[in-house]
């Protein structure tokens, strides 16, 4: 019998996202000026909703999900809130890049930026989807043990009751 999965809808789009700006960064050559600046205002903009909806989403877990499962394996819970801070940490480094790009003169250095940023965001795309398919296994799992599917629903209602519409 396949069981609920509270990670399932929210981390395809998540994963969407991350896929969508590594084309996006893949395609961009960075010693050109136009080139660059258009796919910089959408990777600026995609970027930064992708840091966003993921800290989002550490959020939603820390505040509701974990508490739930916390009693039951403590030591786990807390690596998964030790990634969401190397989450935070590896989003904050990457908008600190764009703004080093943003402040390079040359072409030279625009290629050199452009190319740390996309090392960069390959790191924290990797961090991420290697994150969510922990969660997917072993959060899964603890969920499994100890709630049916009924509650499963009734603690992603609370969740989504929690997130705005636009955001949603």
């Amino acid at each position: 019998m396949q069981r609920y999965n509270t990670f399932n809808m929210i981390h395809k789009s998540l994963k969407a996202m991350l896929y969508d700006t590594a084309l996006s960064r893949q395609q961009t050559y960075f010693a050109d000026a136009a080139e660059t600046a258009l796919a910089f205002e959408k990777m600026n903009e995609v970027i930064n909703e992708v840091i966003i909806a993921f800290e989002k989403h550490g959020m939603h877990e820390d505040t509701i999900l974990m508490p739930v499962i916390a009693t039951y394996d403590p030591a786990m819970i807390a690596s998964f809130e030790d990634e969401h801070k190397e989450d935070l940490s590896l989003g904050n480094k990457l908008m600190h890049l764009q703004n080093v790009y943003n402040a390079t003169a040359s072409d030279e250095e625009k290629v050199i930026a452009g190319s740390v940023i996309t090392r960069a965001f390959r790191d924290y795309m990797i961090f991420n989807l290697e994150h969510m398919q922990r969660e997917e296994v072993e959060l899964n799992q603890l969920l499994w043990d100890y709630y049916s599917d009924k509650e499963l629903l009734e603690i992603n209602a609370r969740i989504v009751a929690g997130i705005p519409p636009a955001e949603l």
